[in-house]
């Protein structure tokens, strides 16, 4: 046990940090939704007291009118796990979406970078194979492929805990971009995409670790370079790749080609757009990386490199 916490010191001191700021954003959304409530309860019962007075203003009236029946209607005047959900990832969590890919990316490269310049392959190829090996380094690559699904985990228990599984409350009020797709009608395949598009997101960011690290073997360097490779991604997708998709198909769907957001899910340019987007290249960073891990010689060439 011992062992274990001291060979993950880095990735357990790094995942508490950012389980306690998703865990803070959901008690400051709860903490926002209450203050709400009490304000709703509030003007409810003023405007029961306005229409119990017979207060001769037909302003006032209506506007009560459309309190007592809006609120009295739970369904649409109850905020629902969509918007729950919604308000921690959209208004309290927003800001880190540029920081998501250093979450695992440093303990990964902390492990890949061990392993690479400590020329584990030369020790391990006397002894067994290079498929081997293999296991063993990409086992050890991938260890923490779960942590961005499991931030997931803890706002979908808020939501879940904390708010009915409906979608009247959002589509009534109309709110969120997430409205403005049917995929909203059918929470199950909802959170089941979110949270496969999250996972798609945790392969792909150590997927660009891996491929950086296979020729940069320097902890602090390929954690720089991995960043820049990431950011220049993103920078190509944004200013290149989605206008140029955008114009040809004359359409908006390219703005949902991002890297950047793995937390944002912006099904409301379309679903399988963004889906397929994100699964294509998922597919083609992990074809790269097996290709750069494939050539037994070249890697050991440039392990024995490291002084």
């Amino acid at each position: 046990m011992k062992k274990c916490i001291k060979n993950n010191i880095l990735a357990i001191v790094l995942f508490s940090i950012f389980i306690f700021i998703f865990l803070f954003a959901c008690f400051k959304s709860n903490a926002y939704f209450r203050h709400n409530k009490i304000r709703e309860k509030e003007q409810y019962t003023y405007c029961q007291n306005i229409m119990k007075d017979n207060i001769f203003d037909d302003n006032l009236n209506n506007y009560c009118q459309n309190v007592i029946s809006y609120y009295d209607n739970t369904k649409i005047s109850t905020p629902d796990i969509y918007t729950g959900i919604y308000e921690v990832l959209m208004y309290h969590l927003r800001n880190l979406n540029p920081i998501y890919f250093l979450i695992i990316s440093i303990p990964t490269l902390y492990n890949v970078c061990r392993i690479l310049k400590n020329k584990f392959i030369i020790n391990f190829n006397t002894r067994d194979s290079f498929n081997k090996y293999k296991r063993y380094f990409f086992k050890e690559s991938y260890k923490y492929w779960w942590f961005l699904p499991l931030l997931f985990i803890i706002v979908f228990i808020y939501g879940r805990t904390m708010f009915p599984y409906t979608y009247e409350f959002s589509v009534y009020n109309g709110n969120l971009g997430w409205t403005t797709t049917n995929l909203i009608y059918h929470p199950n395949i909802f959170f089941i995409l979110f949270f496969i598009y999250i996972l798609a997101h945790s392969f792909i960011f150590l997927n660009i670790c891996l491929l950086v690290a296979r020729k940069v073997h320097k902890l602090f360097s390929a954690i720089i370079l991995s960043y820049i490779t990431y950011c220049g991604i993103e920078l190509f997708l944004e200013v290149i790749f989605s206008p140029l998709v955008n114009l040809i198909f004359n359409t908006d769907i390219g703005h949902t080609f991002k890297i950047m957001t793995p937390f944002t899910f912006s099904v409301y340019l379309g679903e399988i757009s963004m889906m397929i987007f994100i699964i294509v290249i998922l597919i083609l960073s992990s074809l790269a990386v097996y290709l750069s891990y494939s050539n037994k010689e070249k890697l050991v060439i440039d392990c024995e490199k490291n002084n």
